[in-house]
């Protein structure tokens, strides 16, 4: 009676040992995953610093670009207006050699 009640108690701590390491390995794989989860989300984090930071680069190369852009409108504009004073800086220089034509006459 004694012998099949050790092996009773030896197959249960068998069987024990067994969940046991069944319990381990499933704690284990669990950590794994968690860890990995981590990763993953700090990953993701990471790139979206890095795109946050994109953008604010390219909000700031596109307001750079206006801004070229307003300057060039204003020296077409200037450009406009000193084509205008040269023709008529011209015209007073073909007056003035038309006057002194007349007086050599």
């Amino acid at each position: 009676n004694q012998s099949a009640m050790r092996k009773e108690i030896s197959a249960a701590t068998s069987k024990g040992d067994r969940n046991d390491s069944k319990l381990f390995a499933l704690t284990e794989r669990t950590q794994h995953f968690d860890n990995r989860m981590s990763d993953l989300k700090s990953s993701q984090k990471s790139m979206g610093d890095s795109f946050k930071r994109f953008e604010e680069a390219s909000d700031l190369r596109i307001t750079h670009l206006e801004s070229i852009e307003k300057n060039l409108g204003m020296i077409r504009t200037e450009m406009k207006e000193d084509r205008k004073d040269s023709s008529s800086i011209r015209s007073e220089l073909d007056t003035v050699k038309r006057d002194l034509s007349d007086v050599k006459e």
